[in-house]
């Protein structure tokens, strides 16, 4: 029991705080997408509004 918590704490801590950072770093990414895109259909519907105009 004693052996075992160094070991699995730092596993644990390394592991946790990988996939912490990779589940971050993804809802990042993914969010930039999503606000990119979505600015994007901003800029190209105000575009086309001032087009028809």
């Amino acid at each position: 029991m004693v052996e075992e918590s160094p070991r699995s704490g730092e596993g644990g801590i390394t592991v946790d705080g990988v996939a912490v950072g990779l589940v971050f770093l993804v809802k990042l990414l993914f969010g930039e997408v999503v606000n990119a895109m979505s600015g994007l259909e901003v800029v190209m519907a105000e575009g086309v509004e001032s087009m028809v105009e």
